[in-house]
């Protein structure tokens, strides 16, 4: 199985906050029949970055996250995901800088 098949296919509490950033926003993004790289393009990264993010293994700075909230708003995202995407990305954002802090 693939690694954005097994994202896909796992509940999102059974993953952690980068996956779980991770899972929605690819179901946001396949719900606006979006692909990466137009994503991309909306919000000025590469579709590396969004692919990046997309498989958990980073999330966007606070800089990208502004970005890519206006993108996907301008694309008629419902506020209510909108709201819970930006939750569980300040969650890992918070965790990953207490993290770094020691």
């Amino acid at each position: 199985m693939q690694d954005n098949e097994y994202l896909s296919a796992q509940p999102e509490e059974t993953v952690d906050g980068a996956r779980r950033f991770a899972v929605r926003l690819r179901r946001i993004r396949l719900g606006l029949h979006t692909k990466q790289v137009g994503l991309s393009g909306a919000i000025g990264c590469s579709d590396a970055a969004v692919s990046l993010w997309e498989s958990g293994a980073r999330i966007p700075t606070p800089h990208s996250m502004v970005r890519l909230l206006a993108a996907l708003a301008e694309e008629g995202t419902p506020t209510s995901e909108l709201l819970e995407l930006r939750g569980v990305w300040l969650n890992e954002y918070t965790r990953r800088r207490a993290a770094r802090r020691g």
